[in-house]
C-alpha cells in the first residue's frame, strides 16, 4: 500500500472528529441564540411590567404585587444572564475544539498530498531510469 493511501484511515478518523465537533459547535451556537432570546424576552417582560406599575389605576396592593413580581423577574434575568455566560463559554470552547479538529484534518490532507507527490516523483524517476536503460540496451545492440 502506498504511503499516501496508508493515511486514509487516519484522515477518515480526523474527518469524523471534525464533523462531530462541527455538530457540537452548531448545538452550542443554537443554545447561545436561545439563551439570548430568552434574556431579551425577560427584559421586555420587565419593561412592560414596570410600565404597568407606573400606570394611573394601580392601587397599593397591586403595586406591592407588581414590585414582588419585578423582584422575581430581576432574579430570573440574573440567572438567565449567568446561563448566557455559561453557554457562551461552552460555545467558545466548542469553537476551539472544532478549529483544532479542522487543523488536524488539514495537516493529514497536506501530508497525504506531499506523500502522493513524492510517490509520483519517485515513479516518474523510476520510469525514466527504466526508459534510459531500455534505450541503452537497444543502442548497444545496434552497434
Amino acid at each position: 500500500m502506498k504511503p499516501a493511501a496508508q493515511l486514509n484511515v487516519v484522515l477518515k478518523v480526523n474527518q469524523a472528529k471534525e464533523t462531530s465537533a462541527g455538530r457540537y459547535l452548531q448545538e452550542c451556537q443554537q443554545q447561545c441564540l436561545h439563551a439570548e432570546q430568552q434574556l431579551q424576552q425577560l427584559f421586555k417582560f420587565q419593561a412592560d411590567y414596570q410600565q404597568q406599575a407606573t400606570g394611573p389605576h394601580v392601587n397599593i396592593q397591586q403595586l406591592q404585587m407588581m414590585s414582588n413580581f419585578l423582584s422575581q423577574l430581576g432574579q430570573a434575568i440574573e440567572q438567565q444572564q449567568q446561563q448566557l455566560v455559561a453557554v457562551t463559554r461552552q460555545w467558545q470552547q466548542a469553537q476551539q475544539q472544532w478549529q483544532q479538529a479542522h487543523q488536524e484534518t488539514r495537516k493529514v490532507e497536506q501530508l497525504q498530498a506531499r506523500l502522493a507527490a513524492s510517490e509520483q516523483v519517485r515513479l516518474t524517476r523510476r520510469e525514466q531510469r527504466l526508459l534510459d536503460e531500455w534505450v541503452m540496451v537497444h543502442q548497444s545492440r545496434q552497434h
